[in-house]
């Protein structure tokens, strides 16, 4: 073999540093060249990116705050105070009208519907009178508002809400310099709808400019622009005079952006429209200063990587002994693992990271050899949960009814029988869901049903005769809570209840050699039974799923043994039979595992 002295004065710190040239600090260094060319172009979109999300924001809060606006204009619309006022002063048009109705009052009432908006309102009857309290009300007591161009906008369409802003409306609200931009809808007679007069609510600008000055940088003008590109408010930052005016034809999209100018007067410009009253809000940002913070970032990274590189080069030789021992031991306790070894442990002789890994290698393998022991409780288990999952759906399932009818109960201005509802639900609720047990005595399971009878016979349209006939000596026997009552739902909600008169629930209980039984009967419209199969797992929502789940919580405690039959022939009526063990105690129910003292 040929002698190579070169090779053979290498030392292995010399290779192990070629090494970490080859694969670590020459590929960082190419990596970290084109990270910083492509943070360059990364840093143009999201400055337009962010720009834009900024004004989304800002233009998202304006159109609340002029949607609530808009809201108090319906409220005025709806004021049966002003309606009659206008009816009656247009009814004479005299200027000795004894007002019957305090109008600055009517008018002030809403004010408080705008959270920091401050506004003035104003209302016109048909012969240009102004009721309210504007800043130049003696100066123009009548205003010509059919011959403002605006004026057919809202005349033939009886429900329209303009924005605008009127220099003849300034007149009345405002001091010159000092623009408002307003709100105008006609106002009816809600009997009928005949125009009765006008609402002009005023909005100063410098209101509307406080909505949005919190986003405006000093590196930025903001402008909000009408339909007809006229400026409505703006923050002239960047002193731009007039010049979104020329470019307002690049505003026809919903949104967008686009850069304006050249050099340092480079301009980022994203506009974005306001849903309620379809104006554009415009943001001119200075794109030098958008991409000096970006560069402040990118100079950061930079000596971040040379940091990084430098430091790794130091410690790659004095930390790699160091390292590499509890890394093999850890290796070697794997291995051990794979083979099926459950019982291996790696000791842990350090504070860093190895180690740190080493406890969770130990804390695994402790936690699969738990895991493997839970596998058998687990399954044991799941028999319960399903239990647990069926009895969450029946709750809700009553609740949902029952709110329904104290619902119509108190919209049909019955309150009485409503309070009585709600009393009989609140028995009902404290006994049923407070009680934290599963199994009750059939006592108090009749007791609970008697109260949603109590409510379905009080909700009910018509007459509902209810026969209960329960054996004594079954009532202190257990029963799965809530058992009956999802079979009764069904029977008046699906039976009784399309029924025309006559309605009759029969409920008897009664006891067959080692079971309960119990049947619930009605007379009412019945269905084709043929074609219902509890068995399935897709609810039957023509009978609700009341029946199944009631079928299921049986077999799921009991076993198929138990459950439901069912027999029913349409206009005839509906016979439901239940099955379950006969429990007297808590020795009874031990063959089944799950019994809740």
């Amino acid at each position: 073999m040929k002698y190579h002295p070169f090779r053979k004065k290498t030392r292995i710190n010399t290779k192990l540093f070629l090494i970490f040239l080859s694969t670590i600090f020459i590929p960082l260094i190419v990596f970290a060249l084109f990270l910083y060319n492509h943070q360059i172009r990364l840093m143009e979109s999201e400055s337009k990116k962010s720009a834009e999300r900024e004004l989304v924001q800002m233009a998202d809060r304006i159109s609340l705050e002029f949607t609530q606006i808009v809201s108090v204009s319906n409220l005025f619309y709806l004021d049966r105070d002003l309606g009659s006022f206008l009816k009656d002063y247009n009814s004479t048009f005299s200027e000795d009208f004894e007002e019957p109705y305090d109008i600055n009052s009517i008018l002030n009432k809403y004010s408080a519907g705008v959270n920091n908006t401050n506004f003035q309102c104003v209302v016109v009857a048909l012969n240009g009178k102004v009721f309210g309290t504007p800043m130049f009300l003696k100066k123009m007591p009548y205003l010509d508002i059919e011959s403002r161009q605006w004026y057919p906008s809202i005349k033939n369409y009886q429900t329209s809400v303009i924005w605008i802003n009127d220099s003849y409306l300034d007149k009345l609200f405002t001091s010159p310099d000092y623009p408002y931009v307003y709100i105008i809808r006609q106002l009816h007679d809600l009997e009928t709808w005949d125009r009765i007069g006008t609402l002009i609510i005023g909005i100063s600008e410098n209101q509307i400019r406080k909505k949005y000055s919190g986003y405006v940088g000093s590196t930025q003008s903001t402008y909000i622009l009408d339909n007809k590109d006229h400026i409505i408010s703006y923050i002239d930052n960047l002193d731009l005079s007039n010049s979104p005016l020329g470019l307002a034809d690049r505003f026809r999209n919903y949104s967008g952006s686009f850069v304006y100018g050249s050099g340092e007067y480079k301009k980022l410009v994203t506009f974005h429209t306001i849903n309620s009253t379809q104006w554009k809000i415009v943001t001119f940002s200075d794109i030098n200063a958008l991409f000096t913070t970006f560069s402040g970032a990118l100079n950061v990274f930079l000596m971040i990587m040379l940091f990084y590189l430098i430091t790794t080069t130091i410690l790659f030789f004095a930390l790699g002994k160091r390292f590499l021992n509890p890394i093999n031991n850890l290796y070697n306790k794997m291995a051990k693992v794979k083979t099926g070894d459950l019982n291996v442990r790696v000791t842990v002789n350090s504070n860093d990271e190895i180690s740190e890994l080493s406890e969770q290698f130990n804390d695994m393998i402790s936690k699969i050899q738990e895991l493997m022991s839970q596998v058998v409780t687990e399954q044991e288990l799941k028999r319960e949960a399903e239990i647990i999952s069926l009895q969450s759906q029946i709750n809700p399932h009553f609740l949902y009814n029952t709110l329904a009818s104290i619902r119509f109960m108190v919209y049909s201005g019955n309150k009485e029988d409503a309070d009585i509802i709600i009393l009989a639900l609140i028995r009902l609720m404290k006994n049923s869901l407070s009680d934290s047990k599963k199994f009750i005595t059939v006592d108090k399971e009749i007791s609970l049903l008697q109260d949603y009878i109590n409510i379905q016979k009080l909700a009910f349209t018509k007459p509902l005769t209810v026969k209960l006939s329960i054996e004594d000596d079954i009532k202190d026997c257990k029963i799965i809570k809530l058992l009956l009552q999802p079979l009764v739902e069904n029977a008046i909600m699906h039976g009784l209840k399309p029924k025309k008169d006559d309605c009759v629930l029969s409920i008897t209980g009664r006891s067959i050699d080692s079971a309960l039984e119990f049947i619930i009967e009605d007379n009412g419209i019945g269905f084709d039974s043929s074609k219902c199969d509890l068995s399935s797992k897709t609810p039957d929502f023509t009978r609700g799923v009341g029946m199944q789940n009631v079928h299921g919580r049986i077999i799921l405690n009991f076993g198929e043994q138990y459950g439901l039959n069912i027999c029913s022939h349409i206009n005839k009526g509906t016979t439901v039979t239940l099955r379950i063990p006969k429990i007297i105690s808590k020795g009874d129910y031990l063959s089944y595992e799950h019994f809740d003292s």
